[in-house]
């Protein structure tokens, strides 16, 4: 199977104070995206924000077909971004356009919403994947008109489907364009904002990735200072190279080969250290999921003390009456699960202690009455997202020297959702509080850290 790699950059531009896109690529997940926020009062940068984070939590669980995961993590996205707009005023109108990828198994999966874009380099030839859902990418797409007439076109920057501006299904109909294409070794893909591909043509950006082909960094870098000579705009490219595409693309200097009894020495000791990787790379323990609920696991807990780091435990919907202790590197995720707890309960529901690389995604933890604390982090870092607590003394607290995120969460009617004390210094944002008795309880000796894309 082929291997890839990438490097993903974006830039603010020349003339924009704001950088309203963000980029992501992992190529150990095989997960690649280019989001482009818009609107709402400058809060774009918002949109594309809440959209990053949501695509990057549901792609990162490898459960499902690959464009299953695609769909659900694009309408995930959709979602908290229309309901952000819903709850706050100052974001009212913001939405985003976006592209994603998923490479598994030789085979290059994408959706997309919008105008940015996804081109495939092979064999010399650039072929754009994706449609823009636009007027003017309408009328290019169809040959109505050409490339040049497109960049030039008074409504270029138009489009009619988007991320955030109603509530979306999966599955809904002239929504997400989804597809597959194959990704060989001698194969390269490019996903890009229109800062890019409104003033940079498709036969430039061959040419400046053949002529950097074998240095991912180094073609992104040659691509938006191209697009900076003109673009007004912010510029986006995220980059993936087969290993193969470098050599088939430019003419490359090879050292001498050694002749005689050195070359066969040579081979003999080199197929020996490949037969050693080969056979500790299969006999490895690769990530699992690990289901609970009805097919699965009985509890929680039980299915953490099986997991190892790089494991997901997988939480089917339905009330589970269990206190939870977080491991270093394990995912657990539910969409649905509800964490019950006791009234008056004296121990937090979730604890992580000591623990590293952790998170906790899409959990509800909630009772009858009112209970101490939902989840406590001490002396760890674990990412928090998509939870909703309710009627806790304390919803979280952050102490110790802990650090993680925790964001796109709801917290309603409990005494303080937040606290964090001692040196703790989390990253907090993108939370809806209703009903509590009071806001965030920042008592840290350490200053709030800025977030992610907050520093222009």
């Amino acid at each position: 199977m082929a291997s890839f790699r990438s490097h993903a950059a974006t830039d603010p531009g020349h003339v924009r104070r704001r950088n309203e896109d963000a980029v992501f690529a992992d190529d150990a997940l095989g997960v690649y995206f280019v989001v482009d926020g818009m609107g709402g009062q400058n809060a774009g940068h918002v949109a594309s924000q809440i959209a990053s984070q949501t695509l990057k939590a549901r792609l990162e669980r490898k459960t499902g077909t690959p464009e299953r995961r695609i769909r659900e993590a694009i309408a995930l996205a959709n979602n908290a971004v229309y309901e952000d707009a819903q709850r706050n005023a100052e974001h009212a109108g913001m939405g985003c356009v976006l592209t994603v990828a998923v490479l598994e198994n030789g085979v290059l999966h994408f959706g997309h919403v919008g105008d940015t874009r996804l081109y495939r380099i092979h064999n010399g030839e650039i072929r754009k994947l994706t449609q823009d859902h636009s007027p003017v990418g309408e009328l290019e797409d169809s040959g109505q008109i050409g490339e040049s007439e497109a960049m030039e076109h008074p409504r270029r920057n138009e489009v009619f489907r988007d991320a955030g501006s109603a509530m979306r299904d999966p599955d809904d109909e002239f929504f997400i364009q989804v597809g597959a294409e194959p990704a060989e070794a001698d194969s390269a893909f490019l996903l890009c904002s229109d800062g890019l591909t409104d003033v940079v043509t498709q036969g430039r950006i061959r040419e400046i990735v053949q002529q950097s082909a074998g240095n991912p960094g180094m073609v992104t870098g040659r691509l938006i200072d191209a697009a900076n000579e003109n673009s007004k705009d912010n510029v986006s490219a995220v980059y993936v190279e087969g290993q193969r595409f470098a050599a088939d693309s430019t003419v490359q200097w090879r050292p001498p080969q050694p002749s005689g009894g050195l070359l066969r020495l040579s081979a003999v000791a080199l197929v020996a250290l490949l037969v050693g990787f080969v056979a500790a790379w299969m006999l490895r323990p690769g990530p699992r999921t690990i289901e609970v609920g009805p097919g699965g696991i009985a509890s929680i807990a039980q299915a953490l003390d099986k997991a190892h780091s790089g494991d997901t435990v997988h939480v089917a919907p339905g009330d589970y009456a269990e206190k939870i202790e977080l491991k270093s590197g394990v995912t657990l995720v539910g969409e649905q699960a509800v964490l019950v707890a006791a009234p008056g309960a004296a121990e937090p529901v979730i604890v992580a202690d000591g623990v590293s690389q952790a998170r906790v995604e899409g959990l509800q933890i909630r009772s009858d009455g009112t209970y101490a604390v939902g989840i406590r982090v001490h002396d760890s870092s674990v990412d928090l997202a998509r939870l909703r607590i309710s009627h806790a003394d304390k919803g979280v607290v952050f102490s110790g020297k802990s650090k993680g995120r925790l964001y796109a969460s709801a917290f309603t009617a409990n005494d303080i959702p937040v606290s964090v004390v001692d040196a703790a210094s989390p990253v907090i944002e993108y939370l809806a509080l209703d009903f509590n008795k009071a806001g965030i309880q920042w008592l840290s000796s350490k200053p709030q850290p800025q977030p992610e894309g907050a520093k222009q």
